[in-house]
């Protein structure tokens, strides 16, 4: 103890030694350049080491700092027609204005954002986790974020909106920037985003956005109007609340591993399933695949229905979970596999209205309407129940069918309706000249 004692005159002896050296310069009331003795208070002009408070208006040059805190009321700012870079090697804190049309920031360090933010770009230099926040009604705006392919994760501290920015990751060096929502709610508005991987199990608004690239893990829920470029994925569960469609002009691909759940509008873009698919809302993409080699389980709120094309890959089979209704789509086995793929009602009502079906199965003892529908090499298997008005081209009955439509055959074609078990007719088959 005696030992301890007679050292701690030595330790804080160290600990006063080193706090003179976190030095904190603030800039006078009245402002001035970085680089002038008189912008400061005490005439020093802060280096890469100090911390930095901004009072009044300070223009920046090529400069450097440890912490920065711009003061309520207050701006930083390049010269006009000059291009600058701040180097900000600890935490930046905004509590003013930080704009320039020529002046870019590297962040070492944590962004909070309390006042306005609109410089020209924004790298992210840390390697490890950068925490950006922002206070309530305050956004990143008309600058670009990028990262220099050295950064792991920008994480979420709370609610954070950027609009009218280009959020471009650094994807030459394979490092792209990893966007983690941490429970808080992310904003784009009107933005570019291109390359992000996002981990999320919140809601992320890309309101009038355009994504390209943007791979989604978590269970992620977007709302507003997203506009899709190729490349983007999602791996885990993915919930639609707003408009998710394709670049105009473009044909565009989005892939879906997880469950794709509709609340909103998909429309026009090609659209690869890997899982399961839940719609309650507007459901048209101009084609949607069909692709994991297994089943999927297709699910629909009441009066809502499927559009577009499907094809299915091999032996997929669609499962439904409910009553389901496709309407003018098509639904395109692989021609090229057998035994094609298909649907199993399980024990659900099965609606086709006015849709042309080729090389597909029906499975399930269920009720079938077929109404205005075209069959092309097509397998009706178990006691299935038919309905509608439908027309026929090599049709096979492979199991007990009860006819309580009306079948006719590919109008000015000799057909041949294939029946293996036993055909109950309670409705009509006819010649399509008739």
């Amino acid at each position: 103890m005696k030992a301890l004692l007679r050292h701690l005159p030595i330790y804080f002896s160290l600990l006063i030694a080193s706090s003179l050296f976190a030095t904190t310069i603030s800039s006078k009331s009245t402002g001035g350049d970085w680089g002038l003795t008189s912008t400061w208070n005490g005439g020093v002009i802060p280096g890469a080491s100090d911390d930095v408070v901004i009072n009044g208006s300070v223009l920046v040059g090529n400069n450097a700092c440890s912490n920065l805190t711009i003061s309520y009321g207050s701006s930083l700012s390049n010269h006009i027609g000059y291009g600058r870079t701040l180097s900000i090697y600890g935490n930046a804190v905004n509590n003013g204005t930080i704009f320039g049309g020529g002046l870019n920031i590297h962040c070492y360090g944590n962004i909070t954002n309390n006042g306005v933010w609109s410089n020209a770009g924004v790298v992210l230099k840390a390697t490890g986790v950068t925490t950006i926040s922002q206070a309530s009604g305050k956004y990143f705006e008309a600058t670009t974020f990028t990262n220099d392919g050295v950064m792991d994760t920008l994480r979420l501290g709370s609610n954070v909106t950027f609009k009218k920015l280009y959020f471009n990751a650094d994807y030459r060096t394979g490092l792209e920037i990893v966007i983690a929502t941490n429970g808080y709610n992310l904003t784009f508005d009107s933005c570019n985003v291109n390359y992000p991987h996002i981990y999320s199990n919140d809601v992320i608004n890309f309101n009038g956005s355009k994504l390209g690239a943007v791979q989604f893990r978590g269970n992620t829920s977007i709302d507003g109007i997203t506009t899709v470029g190729n490349g983007c994925v999602s791996y885990d569960n993915f919930t639609v609340l707003g408009t998710l469609k394709h670049l105009d002009g473009y044909a565009i691909s989005m892939n879906f591993y997880g469950l794709l759940t509709n609340k909103g509008s998909i429309g026009g873009i090609y659209l690869y399933l890997n899982g399961d698919l839940h719609n309650e809302g507007t459901y048209k993409p101009s084609q949607t695949y069909l692709q994991s080699g297994n089943s999927h389980k297709f699910s629909q709120t009441s009066n809502k229905f499927f559009e577009g094309v499907f094809q299915i890959k091999g032996t997929d089979t669609i499962i439904l979970q409910s009553d389901i209704s496709f309407s003018k789509i098509w639904i395109y086995g692989d021609l090229n596999s057998t035994p094609y793929g298909g649907i199993n009602t399980n024990g659900y009502k099965l609606t086709l209205d006015e849709c042309s079906l080729r090389g597909f199965n029906f499975y399930g003892s269920n009720a079938i309407n077929l109404d205005k529908s075209y069959l092309e090499n097509v397998h009706v298997h178990n006691d299935a129940e038919l309905s509608g008005n439908y027309t026929i081209y090599t049709v096979y009955f492979d199991g007990n069918v009860t006819n309580k439509g009306t079948i006719k055959n590919l109008n000015g074609y000799g057909v041949v309706l294939y029946v293996y078990g036993k055909l109950t007719n309670e409705g009509t088959i006819q010649d399509a000249s008739s």
